[in-house]
């Protein structure tokens, strides 16, 4: 009887899965010129159809390009950046392609277009079956909660199924198992194993950290780590990255985008391509007091990734950058610098107060040397070219400097003499340690972000150069407060180390406390008070004081 209700169920199941199975999907391109291996539609649209017999795919091309597909025919049709992206991945000359996109236009769905063709172009040419792919991601749990969940989405019709606890993703059409993805984190600790592991093609899913979202991106080495792993026979070997967009600096970007390493194409999809009006009118409302998420997800904008709660509150490029080039006045010159005795990263802030304008022309910053070596590379020459006048002996009556306490010491980076001498010996001016504690040092910063200029502006005002971007990325997020991995947000003190955004944004702080902008200018070069001409020290002032009382004889006992 068991057996009889083993072999109903084995049946039933068989007829289930038949049910389910794609026979056939086609794979719809906007594109300018058809490839070879598509068909062309009408127009500029053109497909490639996998499964089935030659004549099953006839007649369901014939259907399609009148307008009606046949029932059972899976039909996945992408917009013209997606398109690109897909063309460049399946024959283009390139064999590193990225793609990048705002939030929902379909990036990760562009590439699994891309696998299903290369898969039956693999299929077509007589290699083994299936073709593998290596799909890392962050961290495993960021493969659960989004790759995962598209795959198995209504419109691919049952052709992508998950195994092995969701470490494998396989595409099935027509019963034919074409690809199989190993998905793994670089984060978890099998990630050095499986990046070994030969595979046919690479793609690395949502490169980019998306910090706060939940993700630590994919780093630089387990990319490169992986791309010798692409060694198993395919007609197109490719390594894929698909992503939101990251941080300007981040590696991916660098090598697609702004220094292309040869062998490598990157393809845009324009912001708002496949996410509606309606969805984005809505992010955009939930993102309106994160400017880095909005510039990322909905702008299709690289911009600042923040690794944790922004330090810098209330502060905000389109309000606080100017709009061109500051001009440095000739007056007070002022400095916050961030360093200490044997450190190996210095900062400087250098400004003016104009008014009730607080000007910041520059956010200078070093790593990995010494603070005779930052002054002499990098701020002696900014000052030569930007205030000459200040390394005059009378320019140097005009230098204020607020420093970091702990640079007052008896040692020195080079030994004969503290961080503060050898800046008092190198620039001159006045010194003067800031604040120690950080309310102190916070307090007036989150301040000067609230404050206007009484011109409808606000005070504060960053030049828009080059000598200020690491400063305005340091501001825009990278330099946040530490966070634990239960959530909990540390704000007794910045994240440390987190260099150089921590040593930019002390130096900020020093800068600002000292010049106190919360208080009313006033001129340090006024002319001085007029001295008192009729003071008589052996008479009261004004009935109060004087010397009279200490030399006047003192009574005798016996008067």
């Amino acid at each position: 009887m068991s057996r009889l209700v083993a072999e109903r169920v084995e049946k039933l199941a068989e007829q289930v899965a038949a049910m389910t199975r794609v026979q056939m999907c086609a794979v719809v391109l906007d594109l300018a010129a058809c490839p070879v291996w598509a068909e062309a539609l009408d127009g500029t649209r053109c497909a490639r159809l996998i499964g089935g017999q030659k004549a099953d795919r006839r007649r369901a091309l014939a259907a399609l390009r009148k307008g009606q597909p046949p029932e059972g025919l899976v039909v996945l049709e992408y917009r013209p950046g997606a398109s690109r992206f897909i063309a460049e991945a399946v024959s283009g000359p390139a064999p590193e392609v990225a793609c990048w996109g705002a939030r929902g236009d379909r990036k990760t769905s562009a590439a699994l277009g891309a696998v299903i063709i290369l898969a039956d172009l693999h299929r077509e040419a007589g290699a083994p079956l299936p073709m593998r792919w290596m799909v890392p991601t962050g961290s495993h749990v960021e493969h659960e909660l989004k790759f995962c969940r598209t795959v198995l989405a209504l419109h691919w019709g049952g052709m992508w199924s998950l195994r092995e606890d969701k470490h494998l993703a396989v595409l099935t059409i027509d019963g034919v198992e074409l690809a199989h993805l190993d998905l793994f984190g670089t984060s978890d600790p099998s990630s050095l194993d499986r990046m070994r592991m030969e595979a046919c093609a690479l793609w690395v899913e949502e490169a980019a950290p998306a910090a706060l979202e939940g993700g630590g991106g994919v780093p630089e080495d387990a990319y490169s780590m992986s791309l010798p792993s692409c060694r198993l026979p395919t007609p197109r070997r490719v390594a894929l990255v698909t992503s939101n967009m990251p941080d300007e600096d981040f590696w991916a970007w660098q090598r697609f985008e702004v220094q292309r390493h040869p062998g490598t194409a990157s393809v845009r999809i324009p912001a708002g391509e496949s996410a509606s009006a309606e969805d984005r009118a809505r992010w955009a409302i939930a993102l309106q007091n994160r400017p880095d998420l909005m510039a990322r997800l909905l702008a299709g904008e690289p911009g600042s990734v923040q690794q944790g709660p922004q330090v810098a509150k209330g502060y905000n490029a389109l309000a606080h950058v100017a709009k061109a080039p500051l001009e440095l006045m000739h007056g007070e010159l002022w400095f916050g610098w961030d360093s200490a005795p044997n450190a190996h990263t210095h900062a400087a802030i250098i400004g003016q107060r104009i008014g009730a304008a607080v000007r910041i022309y520059a956010g200078l910053v070093m790593e990995e040397t010494g603070l005779k070596q930052f002054l002499e590379v990098v701020v002696l020459p900014w000052l030569s070219r930007r205030a000459p006048w200040a390394l005059d002996r009378g320019g140097r009556e005009r230098l204020y400097h607020r420093y970091d306490p702990s640079m007052d010491t008896g040692e020195g980076g080079d030994i004969d003499m503290n961080p503060v001498a050898r800046l008092r010996r190198t620039l001159g001016g006045s010194f003067h340690p800031g604040a120690v504690d950080w309310p102190s040092r916070s307090g007036p910063m989150l301040a000067l972000f609230n404050m206007g200029d009484g011109q409808g502006s606000m005070a504060l005002q960053i030049d828009p150069g080059e000598d200020t971007k690491l400063l305005r990325q340091a501001l825009g997020g990278r330099w946040h407060y530490a966070v634990t991995r239960a959530g909990t947000v540390i704000r007794d003190l910045p994240a440390k180390p987190s260099h150089p955004w921590e040593d930019l944004g002390d130096s900020l702080c020093y800068f600002i406390g000292g010049l106190a902008p919360s208080r009313e200018p006033r001129d340090r070069r006024g002319p001085p008070r007029p001295a008192k001409l009729d003071f008589d020290v052996f008479r009261p002032q004004g009935g109060r004081g004087g010397l009279g009382n200490f030399f006047r004889p003192k009574p005798s006992k016996l008067d």
